[in-house]
């Protein structure tokens, strides 16, 4: 039904006789029973009942006073009709898609061609209706622009122009104007769109579960909430892929098929006992913690099989009663959440019954920018167990106080003091606390002894920090660059060809000798075959080549198993550029080390006066490290990338002895606590 009813309708053998209209109400009477359609939020219910006829009214005029009578009916459309065109370029990407159609974002998460796609098509519609609303969204063209980008660009516009009628996006400048649309920072006033083009990259790419999420904040309030699931099955009834859910604040969730505009409405389960709950949640382990996730369904005693998906169609599993509980536990104590990834589906789970809570019980704060920066992790139920579930969290995430033990070193504070101070500003009782001074040297030898794994481009202080870290520590620090450095060199004097002589390059490779000689305070001294080369492996002509040298697969197996042999027993700190996913990708501690460019090349050109190369520019250095920074990227084997479970540190406006406490504190607290 578009508004207009026109013909004849048939139920069962059931001939209409008659057709009576009235509000938003439509009465067929036949001799045998009458059928009421009730229009309710372009939502068709029918009951079978006895009814009267009626005055005749104009159902068309009352429709339209209905939607005009329901706040953000219009922004709701809207977004529908962007989502749905989302849904058709992501579904199109799919169908095309090759693996090396992708790029990889700083967080390490998978981008595809078919973000781009749909986020510049869901933009697009929202701008031709609501010009001046601002968009906070996932993307931005800066991940397109530079010579590298060209193809995929081309790529998007065909793509992204396939699915409409007549071209949106003639050319590059066209497309880039409309992503970059959504650079807004959100915050607590005015309102603003927030899209995640395709929520859970990893389920598109292997054909599972994503979505495309829209949702409008005003005043920190979400108001409009849409969820564009393609690969989604209809629940109860599993008989079709491809569903639609969205809300409006106050006025409930529903759901239709894309391909079918009729919506149902829709409502979390009414389970009460939390036994009889289904778990939702991620699954990526770096998403949630998976084993905590385990204990709390132990404290609920959960029996049923958990449902791991990713994206937001874990929201749509419980808003329509699938499941009862989606946990998104912190994996990560400075992790923030994005806004994106949960604006359109809290909307939705709140208007069909649900409750959405952090972990400490808190409301999401939609007010703080693009991140939910004030609350940790995410609980979604079906509400009637939510404070069960929250305790069992509590439970599990934040244990009652056994007891505090608290070792120091030097501190002007005596031991019965910082105890004091500590039953002072708590509610703990001071038998439960023990301070003690102790010998930090001790200390650590007394503890496990784990593999630090430290990476990151050219320049970004990871050599020096990563050799006192580990006198600190009282560790064996390794300077895998170095070992490339020394092939390199060798090459060099031998007059070998690294490119035309791969073969004896990795000869080489094979048969170095390299040690490491370290003193108190002093730079390590590097012996290669036996003497000392500690400044050779340093000289400019060196970083000309060094990215050949690594690229060189039989040079990167050797040295990686000489790295990995040394590092086998722990208590070793080692840097390089693909340490934590390659050579130690088990390491306890993984630190991913960046800098601005210009911080990089100052700091190296200082390196170079030092040694005595005066005639060396900064504008050189930089361009050296641009070029190396894309050569490392991009080379297939062993390419410059941050492991999904590495912190990053900026040092660009850090010291090194900010840099060098920061890090010990940080490795201090993992080896106490675990």
């Amino acid at each position: 039904y578009q508004r207009r009813v026109r013909g004849f309708c048939f139920f069962n053998n059931c001939f209409a006789t008659s057709l009576i209209k009235n509000n938003n109400t439509i009465s067929i009477n036949n001799k045998n029973n009458n059928f009421n359609f009730n229009f309710n939020y372009k939502t068709i219910n029918f009951t079978m009942g006895q009814t009267q006829t009626q005055e005749l009214q104009n159902l068309d005029n009352k429709m339209q006073e209905n939607q005009e009578n329901i706040p953000y009916s219009k922004e709701r459309t809207v977004a529908i009709e962007a989502v749905l065109k989302g849904c058709a370029a992501a579904m199109s990407v799919f169908n095309k898609l090759v693996s090396e159609e992708t790029l990889v974002k700083k967080d390490n998460s998978p981008v595809t061609v078919g973000d781009f796609c749909v986020q510049a098509l869901v933009i697009k519609v929202l701008t031709e209706v609501f010009p001046n609303d601002p968009i906070v969204a996932e993307e931005h063209s800066k991940d397109l622009r530079g010579p590298n980008g060209e193809v995929m660009v081309n790529k998007i516009l065909e793509l992204a122009n396939s699915v409409v009628e007549k071209p949106w996006f003639e050319t590059a400048d066209d497309l880039f104007k409309i992503l970059d649309r959504g650079i807004h920072n959100g915050g607590s006033t005015g309102r603003f769109w927030v899209l995640d083009p395709i929520d859970g990259t990893k389920g598109f790419l292997r054909g599972e579960q994503f979505a495309v999420c829209l949702a409008l904040i005003e005043n920190g309030e979400i108001v409009v909430g849409v969820l564009g699931c393609p690969n989604l099955h209809s629940f109860p009834e599993q008989n079709k892929k491809g569903v639609i859910l969205s809300a409006i604040k106050n006025h409930g969730a529903t759901t239709r098929y894309i391909d079918n505009p009729n919506e149902v409405a829709i409502r979390v389960t009414d389970i009460t006992d939390s036994s009889e709950a289904i778990i939702c949640e991620s699954v990526e382990a770096a998403h949630t913690a998976h084993g905590d996730a385990q204990e709390i369904a132990d404290i609920l005693r959960v029996t049923k099989q958990s449902v791991r998906m990713d994206s937001q169609a874990k929201y749509a599993s419980v808003a329509r009663g699938e499941a009862s509980i989606y946990l998104r536990l912190p994996t990560s104590s400075t992790y923030e959440e994005r806004i994106w990834d949960h604006a359109a589906g809290v909307c939705i789970i709140k208007e069909a019954g649900g409750i959405v809570t952090d972990v400490h019980g808190q409301q999401l704060d939609f007010t703080a920018g693009r991140t939910l920066k004030n609350n940790k992790g995410v609980i979604v139920t079906n509400g009637k167990i939510h404070e069960k579930v929250l305790e069992a969290v509590g439970q599990v995430l934040f244990p009652p106080i056994q007891k505090i033990e608290i070792s120091i070193k030097g501190h002007k504070l005596t031991p019965e003091e910082i105890k004091r101070a500590i039953v002072a500003a708590s509610s703990i009782k001071e038998s439960l606390i023990t301070v003690q001074e102790i010998n930090q040297e001790k200390y650590l030898e007394s503890k496990k002894r784990i593999m630090v794994a430290i990476d990151g481009p050219a320049g970004a202080g990871k050599s020096s920090t990563a050799r006192l870290l580990a006198q600190k520590l009282g560790y064996l620090y390794i300077d895998t660059g170095a070992m490339y450095r020394a092939v390199a060199l060798i090459c060099l004097e031998n007059a070998i060809d690294p490119v035309n002589e791969a073969q004896k390059v990795a000869e080489i490779a094979a048969n170095l000798n390299i040690e490491f000689i370290y003193e108190a305070d002093k730079n390590a001294r590097i012996l290669v075959n036996g003497t000392d080369r500690s400044q050779d492996i340093r000289k400019p002509e060196i970083i000309n080549i060094i990215s050949i040298i690594a690229a060189n697969e039989n040079v990167r197996n050797s040295l990686v198993a000489k790295q990995q042999k040394i590092a086998i027993n722990g208590g070793i700190v080692m840097d390089g550029r693909d340490i934590g996913t390659v050579v130690l990708p088990n390491a306890q501690i993984k630190i991913f080390m960046i800098a601005s460019v210009e911080e990089r090349a100052k700091r190296r050109l200082k390196e170079l006066h030092n040694s005595g190369h005066k005639q060396i520019d900064l504008e050189s250095i930089m361009k050296s490290i641009k070029d190396r920074d894309l050569a490392d990227e991009s080379r297939t084997i062993g390419p410059l990338k941050r492991a999904n479970d590495a912190i990053l540190f900026d040092t660009t406006y850090l010291t090194m002895d900010q840099q060098l406490n920061y890090l010990f504190n940080f490795i201090l607290n993992y080896i106490n606590t675990h």
